[in-house]
């Protein structure tokens, strides 16, 4: 898909978002106008000294059909949790991610109990609308008809009870399910959002605590630096919970993400992505210089991990602190160290 086809569906579906915000305000005033007529048709006729009496009456006639109607549309509008596929693959392909291109997602899952309730209330209901035709409007018939006291009764209050019943429950049904598609699906959407990738979170749960520890605090600090892109975020907390596992596995994954993130050019990039790469590079690099690789295959570890650590710093120069640690310390975050005597890394991240 091209640029301009990518801009045009975007604009087409905040046209569309904003439609959707209209209808829902318009349903809002509407119910609101409404509700100050019903109260008036309460009142009419009274004494003063029985609105107070009448205001609360109207009310609970509007009330009671607009709060069955919003339960139902929120019955209806509650988003559903794309179940993981029946194979285990993650994609359409029908890939595992044993190649490291679509790892699975199954270790956490969004709970589901309010969605299956949903599904189970919505087909009781459709059920017995569909089969109880007849007892249904003869208890709306009843209902309309013990309302109509409220508002003077005999035919005119009879008519005036059947048409709040009706009113209220067909506008809360819209409004419940316009709020609950509106605004509780991006709610939903943000919150598992919010959650590690299940890959990543699968990976830190073999660590022993101590990395458990650096790398869900490593992982909390990228998610506060960058949120705009979820599934570049997922890609980065794979690598930062890779870089903590034993290697050569957990570098080899790291560097294998992040290739097949960036395989595709229009992926937006981030320093942060940068930074972990070069890390897993310089953990790459002194593994094999630990097992005496030669000189080529050490020298193309550390050329891709200078190159991501100039792409990191041209991105965002806060970097620098954060590669500089990594450089010098001795401790457990310490995947660059292996060039600290670097001239080059040096110049980048020591240099005033």
């Amino acid at each position: 898909m091209s640029e301009t086809q990518e801009v045009e569906r975007a604009a087409e579906s905040l046209q569309r978002r904003e439609a959707r915000k209209h209808i829902l305000h318009w349903a809002i005033w509407t119910s609101i106008a409404a509700f100050i007529c019903v109260v008036l048709a309460a009142c009419c006729g009274r004494h003063w000294t029985a609105w107070v009496g009448a205001f609360g009456q109207g009310l609970l006639c509007a009330g009671g059909p607009a709060a069955v109607g919003i339960l139902i549309g929120f019955l209806f509008g509650i988003p559903r949790a794309t179940p993981p596929p029946k194979n285990g693959s993650n994609g359409k392909d029908g890939k595992d991610g044993k190649d490291g291109q679509n790892p699975p997602s199954t270790s956490f899952r969004p709970n589901t109990n309010l969605e299956e309730v949903s599904d189970w209330l919505t087909k009781i209901l459709l059920g017995a609308t569909l089969t109880q035709v007849k007892p249904i409007a003869t208890a709306a018939n009843d209902a309309a008809h013990a309302l109509g006291v409220v508002f003077g009764g005999g035919e005119v209050g009879h008519t005036i009870g059947g048409l709040v019943i009706a009113f209220f429950t067909i506008a809360g049904f819209f409004t419940g399910y316009l709020i609950t598609c509106l605004f509780l699906t991006r709610e939903f959407k943000d919150l598992y959002d919010d959650l590690w990738s299940p890959d990543a979170a699968r990976i830190v749960a073999t660590l022993p605590p101590e990395k458990k520890t650096l790398a869900n605090e490593r992982m909390k600090k990228s998610a506060t630096r960058d949120r705009g892109n979820v599934e570049l975020r997922r890609v980065e907390e794979v690598m930062i919970a890779s870089l903590y596992d034993d290697p050569p596995a957990g570098f080899a994954r790291a560097i294998k993400t992040a290739k097949n993130y960036m395989s595709d050019a229009k992926r937006p990039r981030s320093a942060s992505l940068h930074a972990w790469l070069a890390c897993a590079y310089g953990q790459k690099y002194r593994w094999d210089h630990d097992d005496g690789a030669e000189k080529k295959r050490l020298g193309d570890s550390r050329d891709h991990a200078l190159q991501n650590v100039k792409l990191a710093l041209d991105l965002d120069k806060t970097w620098k602190d954060v590669l500089k640690g990594t450089l010098v310390s001795d401790g457990g975050d310490n995947d660059l160290s292996a060039f600290k005597d670097d001239p080059d890394f040096k110049a980048l991240l020591l240099s005033p």
